[in-house]
């Protein structure tokens, strides 16, 4: 994955690989100063629900070989190159008043004595023993990852903790799904413990399946009868959700006759029908109208490991590429090719800039190892058959 220089005899490494031997595949375009570079057997043990949502280990041999990027709170890709929108639940759908909200419940005895919570690779301040309701709600919105909270305990007018043990609720209002519990830390003098918890049920969807997201400012153009909500989502005393400036298209402003787009679904899918105008896209359509195009899927070069040592799951453009909404082609990362960029550049130089230089075959591990020779004689081997690690039989040498 380089040439020697041999006047110095260091490596000129191709466009996607780094380390004294190119032995390393790079964070691509160096995440754009929008995340954090990680190793892939990094990205097995670091949950921090988030990013990542799964402790194992993965000690395959391309453990400490690949690199990829966790983005940053806004952005997304296998760069970090586009913006996220915000998320939150469909406005339309019959059922949503009927969805609930997150809720934690917590009992704490003390009369004295301190803790923190941790939320999504946030922390707070120093919460001590005597805080009330109102205090707890704004010390945890003071976190970038909380956006919004209601707290409540068993004795309305108390603390919430007590020596006699008291009981507090946390509800998120306004980030929908199943929401990891909040880490106890740094727990002195109090005894703190989760006793309960009621996952929550809303959807969380981009631009509540009701706009779409640009992904290069991150905003939210809504479909007609459609605007921005205050992300509480639909419910039983407010059908049409609550308007706002979330930035999402969760509010209701117009009763809707028919599913989004030019024409129902953009004729690129199936229109439910009243009363949740909901569509279902044809195989290479996606978004809520159905307008935009879906691009080819391969094994990825970098994810997140799923079980020990399992990793490499299938992903758009395989996670070395970005896809082109408007014709459903991947654009890859320079030095990888192929429609779902699975493969590995053969490395060009010379005048015309030919693959091997003109002066040789561009194949793969899997076509290479049935051409091995030894002192003359062919003696084949079965190469990339087997899954496991990275795409070898479509690495390119």
């Amino acid at each position: 994955m380089g040439t020697c220089n041999r006047l110095n005899g260091k490596c000129v490494c191709y466009d996607g690989f780094e380390g004294i031997a190119c032995e390393i595949m790079s964070c691509p375009n160096n995440c754009n100063d929008h995340g954090r570079c990680t190793l892939l057997s990094d990205a097995a043990t670091g949950d921090d629900d988030l990013h990542l949502h799964v402790t194992t280990t993965y000690t395959m041999w391309d453990a400490k070989r690949i690199y990829g990027c966790l983005c940053d709170e806004g952005f997304t890709g296998y760069d970090c190159s586009m913006r996220t929108c915000t998320q939150g639940q469909d406005p339309r759908l019959s059922y949503a008043s009927t969805m609930v909200d997150e809720t934690q419940t917590y009992t704490c005895t003390a009369s004295s004595g301190s803790f923190k919570f941790g939320f999504r690779g946030e922390t707070t301040s120093v919460i001590v023993y005597s805080t009330t309701a109102s205090q707890l709600t704004t010390l945890l919105q003071a976190l970038d990852t909380i956006d919004a909270v209601t707290v409540s305990v068993s004795d309305s007018a108390g603390p919430i903790c007590d020596a006699d043990g008291a009981t507090f609720v946390v509800t998120f209002t306004k980030q929908h799904g199943d929401v990891p519990a909040m880490n106890m830390l740094e727990v002195t003098g109090v005894t703190l413990a989760l006793s309960s918890s009621v996952a929550g049920t809303k959807a969380d969807q981009v631009c509540n399946n009701r706009g779409l997201c640009s992904e290069t400012t991150g905003i939210c153009t809504c479909y007609g009868g459609y605007a921005s909500s205050d992300g509480t989502g639909r419910t039983a005393a407010s059908s049409a959700g609550t308007t706002g400036t979330r930035g999402d298209c969760g509010f209701e402003s117009a009763t809707p006759t028919g599913c989004p787009g030019s024409t129902p679904c953009t004729d690129q899918g199936i229109c439910s029908g009243s009363p949740n105008f909901v569509c279902s896209c044809f195989d290479g359509y996606t978004s809520g109208d159905c307008s935009l195009r879906t691009c080819p899927y391969g094994r990825a070069w970098w994810d997140e490991p799923s079980a020990t040592n399992t990793a490499h799951a299938q992903a758009e453009c395989s996670n070395r590429g970005t896809c082109d909404r408007s014709n459903g082609k991947c654009s890859c990362l320079n030095g990888f090719t192929g429609e779902a960029c699975q493969r590995v550049n053969c490395p060009s130089a010379g005048e015309d800039s030919l693959p091997c230089s003109g002066r040789g075959r561009c194949v793969s591990m899997r076509e290479m190892s049935a051409r091995r020779v030894v002192n003359g004689v062919l003696s084949p081997v079965v190469y990339g058959s087997i899954k496991g690690g990275m795409v070898r039989n479509l690495m390119q040498r």
